[in-house]
């Protein structure tokens, strides 16, 4: 029977790990919501993976996951129908299913990507962006920080682009890719940046459509933009988050392997990384719920 029972509040990603072997192996918690945004999920994709390959938790531990719509961007939360914030969420899924059994709840597979670093270490996740989306998304923060970033972001870039502002002159850097080669499948493309996802990407309550993911535990869907100066990679950007069709953008849709370099970011985490990346297909999937 579905019941709202247990909680525990953590102050960052290093309690993570301890409040899931709690919630799901000594409380049976069998539906977890998570109250975050994308990168809060991302740090219990990680802690869910350590402690299985650890063999401290078992797949019939793995609980089904709810994004609880609680974050910056909540990619993964509105990719699954989510709409409100974690209370109205909460308070709908218990509209739904209070009484009912956990069979009766729908949910859809999400497959992860596993990243592997030049030292050997990996992080999975659901959106992984090489160093010119980390370092837009570093900008959007400098901005202000979610939505408000992202439009100061669009609205000062494009406009500095055509008439070559300060802003542009100071930011121009970080549209610089560390290295200018992306691998896929093998095939080597003179390129500025890669997007990879495993879940619909979307922005402002849906109106904006960057990325339609195909589902699929062997293969994700993979953009490579190959613009050569930061001026067209900051004019493509309307283009990018509308998902409108460019020369400067090539689509792989079925793709199986990325090799990139430099510092990148997974489900809006920023890492600084200075080697080779290597993206794949976990083989790995979670149940989330969904309210579509």
């Amino acid at each position: 029977m579905v019941e709202l029972r247990h909680s525990i509040r953590t102050e960052g990603t290093g309690e993570v790990r301890a409040a899931l072997v709690e919630l799901l192996q000594k409380r049976r918690v069998n539906v977890l919501g998570v109250n975050g945004g994308d990168g809060t999920l991302h740090g219990v994709l990680n802690a869910l993976v350590e402690l299985l390959n650890e063999g401290v938790l078992h797949e019939h531990d793995i609980p089904l996951l709810m994004p609880l719509n609680g974050g910056t961007y909540n990619i993964a939360s509105r990719a699954m129908g989510t709409k409100g914030n974690p209370v109205a969420t909460t308070m709908e899924f218990k509209k739904r299913y209070e009484g009912g059994i956990i069979d009766d709840i729908k949910v859809e597979q999400l497959p992860i990507l596993e990243l592997e670093q030049s030292d050997g270490v990996s992080i999975h996740g659901m959106v992984f962006g090489s160093e010119v989306v980390s370092n837009a998304l570093e900008l959007c923060a400098d901005l202000g920080s979610g939505y408000v970033g992202l439009a100061k972001l669009l609205l000062n870039g494009v406009t500095g682009v055509m008439l070559n502002t300060g802003f542009i002159r100071q930011n121009q850097w970080r549209f610089y890719p560390e290295r200018g080669t992306v691998i896929v499948d093998g095939q080597q493309i003179d390129a500025s940046a890669v997007t990879i996802s495993t879940v619909d990407l979307t922005l402002i309550k849906g109106l904006i459509h960057s990325l339609k993911a195909t589902r699929g535990r062997k293969h994700f869907h993979a953009k490579v933009i190959t613009s050569k100066t930061p001026a067209q990679m900051v004019r493509l950007l309307p283009k990018l988050l509308w998902e409108l069709p460019d020369k400067q953008v090539l689509d792989f849709p079925r793709a199986r392997e990325v090799v990139t370099w430099g510092s990148f970011t997974m489900d809006g985490e920023l890492y600084k990384h200075h080697g080779r990346l290597v993206i794949r297909p976990s083989g790995r999937s979670f149940e989330l719920v969904t309210f579509r």
